[in-house]
């Protein structure tokens, strides 16, 4: 007996089908029926169930989606359905330290080159972190580049998700209105 009820093995009138017992055809003689109290039967039908060992779990600042790293492998869930997550990007070789190292060396690419490789997740992560960051900061010249490279890279798919995106833009104008009128103040 089941310590635990499973909501997955319940049918629609109530019953526990893991209770169950299933039963040979009645053509057959051979019917295994596990009787109570005893160790006998058909030993080849075992119950598995794997244990996943969770080390570690996060969950998103907004709270509609969470991560687990299990023994599993990493599990991503969200509530989110135009949620874009890409693991091909993931690499060995993206650390922090790799990227302390290519600044080091002086090792820059070109904002158009950068731009045009990234993929649509990336844009999106890059284009609000682009509207934050333009309102408070001195470099303006450096973020309307990077603003300015993004938008006629990626210019189209912008466009057909600007629905999902509409906060972000948004954001974007704003934080240029208001440099631009200061700008012209001076």
């Amino acid at each position: 007996m089941d310590e635990i009820i499973n909501r997955r093995k319940m049918a629609e009138n109530g019953i526990n089908l893991a209770l169950v017992e299933e039963r040979d055809d009645e053509r057959s003689e051979k019917v295994a029926i596990k009787l109570p109290g005893t160790r006998q039967g058909d030993m080849s039908r075992r119950a598995f169930r794997p244990e996943v060992r969770v080390s570690y779990l996060t969950f998103s600042p907004t709270g509609r989606s969470w991560a687990a790293s299990t023994s599993e492998g990493l599990l991503v869930y969200s509530l989110d359905t135009d949620w874009l997550f890409d693991p091909l990007d993931l690499d060995f070789s993206n650390t922090p330290s790799a990227v302390k190292q290519k600044i080091k060396e002086k090792d820059y690419s070109t904002v158009n080159v950068v731009v045009s490789n990234l993929t649509q997740l990336y844009v999106e992560k890059m284009l609000a972190y682009l509207a934050e960051a333009i309102e408070s900061t001195r470099h303006i010249g450096l973020y309307s580049q990077w603003t300015t490279a993004l938008v006629t890279s990626h210019g189209h798919t912008l466009k057909t998700r600007s629905p999902q995106i509409m906060s972000i833009l948004n954001g974007l104008q704003k934080s240029l209105i208001l440099h631009h009128n200061n700008l012209t103040k001076v």
